[in-house]
């Protein structure tokens, strides 16, 4: 049965046997459509093919010499299409990682922890590293009239860590050119005259065509949509990677309303 359905493929592929040789159109309408067959058949069936070409001559005593071109042909196009498949597996794979899109395996978590980041020495983090943790997201600049807010984040950090807080900072040169150094520029700058603590990662966009993936997931997908207005926009993530609250960039980090939301978030297991 096996043969037969074999058999039967390259009769689709427009070849033809007989006892008296072997009998085909022309090589362009061959190699067309053993393309189409390979496109519109699994490789199990074309490998079966060519493992067929190679035993029935010698059962129907047909000419060898075509036979063994026939499959040398067969078994060129096979291993061509296998080698450009493992290529563009590879290229969707780097795609991937590159624009930050989850794997299979991640759809069952919360969308914020699939994503990967460069800290601001350039090593990635991945955010599902904070899990279970509550997080302050903060778009940050070390010009801008918001930015004294790091001492307060600071303090905010210091006051709520032990109990499972984080800060994520993310230097942004979006608005009136206020982030303009390199990110060992930014970090000499938060850690000296801030001293901070809390995880501070390379410089991103959080507008515009460049806007990143996370970004993106938070002004357009979460549950407080709408563009990052200005330095210091803050978003509350509680244990289980919820976007919980959304802040104004003008809006002191201590100031009440800020911290009751986080004493909430952090009293939930």
């Amino acid at each position: 049965m096996i043969r037969r359905a074999a058999w039967r493929l390259l009769g689709d592929m427009g070849l033809s046997f007989s006892r008296d040789g072997y009998q085909t159109h022309d090589n362009f309408t061959i190699a067309s459509n053993v393309s189409q067959s390979i496109y519109g058949q699994t490789y199990d069936d074309i490998v079966l093919s060519i493992i067929v070409l190679m035993v029935r001559p010698r059962e129907e005593g047909l000419d060898m010499t075509i036979y063994s071109k026939t499959t040398l042909f067969l078994s060129g196009l096979v291993f061509f299409g296998l080698g450009l498949f493992a290529i563009t597996a590879s290229d969707i794979n780097a795609r991937e990682k590159q624009f930050n899109v989850p794997s299979n395996a991640e759809t069952s978590m919360a969308p914020l922890y699939r994503f990967r980041l460069p800290d601001i020495d350039g090593h990635p983090v991945d955010l599902k590293t904070f899990k279970g943790k509550v997080l302050l997201i903060v778009n940050t600049a070390s010009m801008c009239g918001n930015t004294p807010q790091y001492a307060g984040l600071q303090e905010m950090y210091e006051r709520y860590q032990e109990r499972g807080f984080e800060v994520l900072a993310f230097p942004a040169n979006d608005f009136g050119q206020q982030e303009p150094g390199t990110n060992q520029e930014i970090k000499g700058f938060c850690f000296t005259k801030y001293s901070i603590g809390f995880p501070l990662f390379s410089k991103i966009s959080v507008v515009g065509k460049e806007k990143h993936p996370l970004y993106r997931y938070l002004t357009e997908q979460s549950p407080f949509p709408g563009r990052v207005t200005w330095n210091f926009q803050k978003y509350l993530v509680d244990r289980s990677g919820n976007v919980i609250g959304k802040y104004d960039p003008g809006m002191n980090p201590l100031s009440p309303t800020i911290l009751s939301d986080v004493e909430k978030a952090l009293s939930k297991s």
